[in-house]
């Protein structure tokens, strides 16, 4: 019988500081690291995510502008 590595630590008190990532891990949203494109999809998320958060910054256009970058690095 195998059981989830989750599972273990959730047993074990002393893992108690794990707890609330493994509560989380069923939602987790990884990087997609298998699309040919996240290389400069990850590049452009570095350079301009800044951007989203400075004063007069605009969330919306670096969200549009990384998406643009996704589309054309996928072609």
């Amino acid at each position: 019988m195998t059981s989830s590595a989750s599972d273990a630590l959730r047993k074990d008190p002393k893992q108690r500081p794990m707890w609330d990532f493994i509560d989380q891990m069923p939602q987790a949203q990884f990087q997609p690291t298998n699309l040919g494109s996240w290389p400069e999809v990850r590049e452009a998320v570095r350079g301009r995510v800044g951007d989203a958060v400075v004063k007069g910054g605009s969330p919306k256009e670096v969200l549009e502008g990384l998406d643009a970058v996704a589309a054309q690095a996928e072609l």
